[in-house]
């Protein structure tokens, strides 16, 4: 098996991460032509309704954003917005994700909480990444050490917490929307 048919699944995985990284960026002018270039690079068939996140205009989806999952939006975009065990846990869960991205040399390129759900995937997809290269450069061990912290970052700062944000949004946003088919897609992590 040649060395890019090893990496592929690692690449698919960063392409996945980074398209929604961009899907969850706050929205600017040519996110949407930044969100369909990476939506070509993704595995067919990878999530259902990614077609119908691509056909909304920046114009569009800023202004269903700003009412959304903007600042003042009435549906948090970030991680510890949605810890049930309480206000006084989002300091901690706040620090362990900063802690993983300084332990990995990771700079968000938003200026937004490292538990932003941009900012989460940005991290994950820069994890993946850092594992090809690893691996492409035959440093298997951290290479492992990526797929560990990736793991453990999943099990903490996502798998509890994105379900209840895509559920917040699929019910908030309106039907046919922008954002109705991201809830839709981030349903399907």
């Amino acid at each position: 098996m040649s060395a890019a048919t090893e990496l592929r699944p690692t690449l698919e995985k960063a392409a996945i991460r980074r398209f929604l990284h961009l899907a969850l960026c706050p929205p600017g002018p040519g996110r949407q032509d930044d969100l369909r270039a990476i939506a070509a690079e993704l595995p067919p068939g990878e999530f259902d309704g990614v077609d119908d996140l691509l056909t909304a205009t920046d114009e569009e989806v800023e202004a269903e954003g700003f009412r959304l999952i903007g600042p003042a939006g009435i549906v948090p975009i970030s991680a510890s917005n949605y810890i049930e065990e309480g206000y006084a846990d989002k300091g901690p869960k706040l620090g362990d994700a900063a802690g993983f991205h300084h332990a990995f040399g990771f700079t968000p390129t938003l200026s937004e909480a490292p538990d932003h759900f941009s900012t989460i995937f940005e991290f994950l997809s820069f994890l993946a990444l850092k594992e090809a290269w690893e691996s492409a450069e035959g440093d298997e061990e951290q290479a492992e050490l990526c797929r560990d912290a990736e793991a453990k970052f999943l099990k903490e700062h996502v798998t509890i917490y994105l379900p209840r944000f895509a559920e917040r949004l699929a019910a908030a946003a309106p039907v046919g929307g922008h954002h109705a088919a991201l809830a839709r897609v981030l349903m399907q992590v």
